[in-house]
């Protein structure tokens, strides 16, 4: 009986942490099957091009401010923009990024998601994002 109720347990457990997983594969970086989609992994790849873009101007200019700006230029949508002290090594920056996921094949239609990141650091550079509503 004890053995069939921790095995319930352990059950349970590894459901609720599959849960909390694929809520935000990319954010908590279990981007694989059976955790994350193609979908996800479109996600992952894209925030990665994103993380490392932000990274570069961020550390050419040792000033937040023009991220957002590359990140546009990258060609997603960039909303609600707070920056707060673009040159300090305190400074932060917080994006709402839209980004359109999938290959728009038959089967695999383009889906709209979208990422707060946090940008901290105008050197030193961390990144971080996570799902947020459209």
């Amino acid at each position: 009986m004890r053995l069939a109720l921790g095995v319930v347990g352990a059950l349970v457990a590894v459901t609720l942490v599959g849960v909390v997983l694929r809520a935000d594969p990319v954010g908590y970086g279990t981007v694989f099957w059976p955790v994350a989609t193609a979908y996800d992994q479109d996600e992952a790849r894209v925030m990665a091009d994103i993380k490392a873009a932000a990274h570069a101007e961020a550390s050419a200019r040792n000033d937040l401010s023009g991220v957002p700006d590359t990140v546009r230029e990258l060609g997603y949508a960039v909303t609600d923009v707070r920056v707060d002290r673009p040159t300090s090594v305190e400074g932060s920056l917080l994006m709402r990024v839209h980004l359109v996921v999938g290959d728009g094949q038959p089967g695999h239609p383009g889906e709209v998601r979208c990422r707060e990141v946090l940008v901290t650091g105008s050197s030193g550079l961390e990144i971080s994002s996570r799902r947020v509503d459209c």
